[in-house]
């Protein structure tokens, strides 16, 4: 998994696994105990949203579901990946590289659009992994 060729490309995959605990502890974490944050949490619990089969949930359920998705698919890209990295070859590790760059890069660019701060120092720091990964996998 770490030998010859792989090195670069696990390391980013752990680096994913971590990015994906370090934001399931933000998601879990207490929000700032003030007025402002308090009556926004307060307003997205009270919105709801009516949805197709009955679904009625409110702008925090959408919000914490859609948090707790980026942990499942990190952790499932992370896992994935090292779990291929055991057993692929070099064009396979090469290809699972490329793509994960293309992904991690992908997030870069959203997360600079939005201005968020956290996961684009973590996914700056991951692409450059992938990237090394796809040029060393040979």
């Amino acid at each position: 998994m770490f030998g010859k060729g792989k090195r670069w490309f696990s390391i980013g995959s752990v680096l994913v696994l971590v990015t994906a605990g370090l934001h399931t502890m933000g998601h879990f974490s207490s929000p700032p105990d003030d007025l402002k944050t308090k009556g926004l949490i307060f307003a997205m619990e009270q919105y709801h949203l009516a949805l197709p089969m009955g679904m009625n949930p409110s702008a925090m359920d959408i919000q914490n579901s859609l948090s707790l998705t980026m942990t499942i698919l990190l952790v499932g890209l992370g896992l994935i990946n090292l779990l291929m990295a055991q057993s692929a070859n070099a064009k396979q590790v090469r290809s699972l590289a490329g793509v994960s760059c293309i992904v991690c890069l992908a997030l870069v660019v959203l997360y600079w659009h939005y201005a968020v701060f956290p996961p684009l120092v973590c996914f700056v720091v991951i692409v450059p992994c992938f990237a090394m990964g796809f040029l060393r996998a040979k």
